[in-house]
């Protein structure tokens, strides 16, 4: 019924600039939509962190209940009654969540800029990731943005190495135009020299014509 994966924290990790989703550590914890709504309350008190749970049928990945929302509708009058001794399908048709599913394969930037285009209410909501494998996981919304900033201090980063290399590059080009100026002037200056030496050594011993 349950599969665990405990995350660790996306500044730990070792993003590159064109990090994707699969990157990110995912919260896999899965339930059948037959359990009844009172596991969902159980599993979430097991895991403070727990962003949502996935939803599967017959081990099928049908959608995902955010904790968020799920605590918003069991505290409401006659919800918990109602609710937490029926198949999970149950409250799952009668909040018809809106999901964000992306590709694993996404980068991270192309993710975030997906996630922010939602609407107010689902600004918050953990995101539903399809791996590669075929499988699924939540990653949450803050994680998110955090793996974003790491990246984004990264790129800026680079963009200062760069602007230092090439104002390396254009003093080094400037050097060199110097130094080949200085060369040629020298060149200049030794052929004008043995021209004048080769006109002082005329004079100073003329040529004897017959």
């Amino acid at each position: 019924m349950l599969a665990k994966h405990y995350i660790t924290n996306a500044n730990e990790l070792n993003l590159g600039l064109e990090s994707t989703l699969q990157e990110l550590p995912m919260w896999k914890v899965q339930v059948e939509l037959d359990c009844p709504g009172g596991d969902l309350m159980t599993l979430f008190g097991q895991e403070p962190l727990l962003p949502g749970i996935i939803l599967n049928k017959r081990q099928l990945c049908v959608g995902m209940i955010s904790r968020q929302k799920f605590f918003e509708h069991m505290s409401r009058p006659y919800s918990f009654g109602l609710f937490s001794r029926r198949p999970i399908e149950n409250l799952y048709n009668f909040l018809q969540p809106d999901l964000l599913i992306i590709p694993g394969e996404i980068t991270i930037v192309e993710a975030t800029q997906k996630a922010l285009k939602r609407s107010f209410h689902l600004a918050y909501e953990p995101i539903l990731v399809a791996t590669q494998s075929g499988s699924y996981g939540l990653i949450d919304f803050h994680q998110l943005l955090l793996a974003y900033s790491q990246i984004y201090a990264l790129t800026l980063t680079h963009l200062q190495i760069a602007e230092e290399q090439s104002q390396i590059a254009k003093a080094g080009f400037q050097d060199l135009q110097h130094n080949y100026a200085r060369l040629l002037q020298n060149e200049k200056m030794a052929a004008l020299g043995q021209l004048v030496a080769g006109i002082a050594h005329e004079i100073n011993n003329p040529v004897n014509f017959k």
